[in-house]
């Protein structure tokens, strides 16, 4: 694949190269077509404010089938530009964010995908801006890390199917990006002071259990 200088708007080629069984080297020139402009950022589904993740990658995958995929990273406030052919296409993105919902819990409506995605259509001289990519931030729960006298547990960790920050000096805690659509669990660990637990958030509501 030949692309272009990190930042141009020049759509990728694939291009095969074949070389005679007794040459050592070979020369060849490649011409690549300026793409059209798609730009947007990374915001959150439920409240439309944006998301400053810096390097997350973009890409657009465009239904024309001979069309080479194209990809961008995304700029320290979370923005975006991305070159595309004309036609029908989707913006896509594969990372899961911290705290929103993992994508393999979210999923894309047409394929099941662990990804979001965007529909695109783009005509020849077209330039597209606000084309922005939503993530789920889902459900917050907070609570407190007691141990069995009541005292608060500072640093306590929770390891489950998304990272976490540990327990602050009162004991408070709070876990971010939880699916509503499902049941989770967290086992909450101290392991200095040989404490454990287990946390259960189900579609509506958390409750903390003894473990």
């Amino acid at each position: 694949m030949v692309k272009g200088p990190e930042g141009t708007d020049y759509l990728a080629m694939v291009a095969n190269v074949s070389l005679r069984a007794d040459a050592l080297m070979a020369e060849r020139n490649f011409t690549l077509e300026r793409g059209l402009v798609i730009s947007g950022r990374l915001r959150e589904k439920e409240t439309g404010q944006p998301l400053r993740v810096p390097y997350v990658n973009i890409y657009y995958k465009s239904e024309e089938t001979k069309a080479a995929p194209a990809s961008t990273r995304t700029r320290p406030d979370g923005s975006f530009r991305i070159a595309a052919p004309p036609g029908k296409g989707k913006l896509v993105c594969y990372t899961s964010l911290p705290g929103c919902v993992p994508l393999d819990l979210v999923g894309d409506s047409d394929t099941d995908e662990a990804m979001v995605s965007l529909p695109i259509e783009i005509k020849a001289g077209e330039t597209l801006s606000g084309k922005d990519l939503l993530f789920p931030r889902g459900m917050v729960v907070r609570g407190r890390v007691l141990d069995p006298e009541g005292r608060p547990v500072a640093g306590a960790s929770f390891q489950g199917v998304t990272e976490q920050l540990p327990s602050q000096a009162d004991g408070t805690f709070t876990l971010r990006g939880l699916s509503p659509r499902y049941r989770t669990n967290f086992l909450v660990v101290h392991a200095q002071r040989r404490l454990g637990a287990r946390v259960t958030k189900g579609t509506c509501l958390g409750a903390t259990h003894p473990g």
